[in-house]
């Protein structure tokens, strides 16, 4: 289902405008949050295509390598990956640091949160175990939420983790 987004909204019924962005994922937030979440937080209006697994199975042989998400600026292209989709959106919008360093530092961070999400996404959806998922719960999910105190800490406890606005770190 496609529908045109705008800032304040992340689904919406009306009739699709013609934005100059579109957005295709699944309608889970899963690997879909991220630029949905940098797209509003820069009051880009976009399309949003959430797609169910049955269009999935049709939309697919369509992707450049049959995989979502993807993100599809007007006169430039399409971008896949969903890492390179958030640093993308992330510089383009102010959301990747001041400088060479806070660059540095937003990547670390969000390296940090992703290493965390693969070991959840591992435990729930490969492993499957009671074992496994407890193990994350228990172990790894309180390592990260210490690592990231930690880099709050760092950064003056001013509610940011790098620099002194949002960033893709923060997101």
């Amino acid at each position: 289902k496609a529908s045109a987004c705008s800032p304040s909204q992340t689904q919406s019924s009306h009739s699709l405008s013609m934005a100059p962005v579109t957005f295709t994922y699944f309608g889970i937030r899963g690997r879909g949050f991220i630029a949905r979440s940098i797209l509003s937080i820069a009051g880009v209006e976009f399309v949003n295509n959430s797609l169910s697994h049955e269009q999935w199975a049709e939309f697919k042989p369509t992707t450049p390598f049959g995989q979502v998400p993807l993100y599809e600026e007007e006169g430039l292209g399409v971008l896949t990956q969903s890492d390179t989709i958030h640093r993308y959106l992330a510089e383009k919008h102010g959301l990747f640091g001041k400088n060479a360093f806070e660059k540095a530092r937003i990547d670390e961070a969000y390296e940090l949160v992703n290493e965390l999400f693969q070991a959840i996404m591992k435990a729930y959806f490969v492993v499957k175990t009671d074992e496994a998922k407890a193990d994350v719960l228990t172990t790894l999910v309180p390592k990260y939420v210490g690592i990231i105190k930690t880099l709050l800490e760092r950064n003056g406890n001013n509610g940011f983790l790098v620099g002194d606005s949002i960033s893709l770190a923060d997101v």
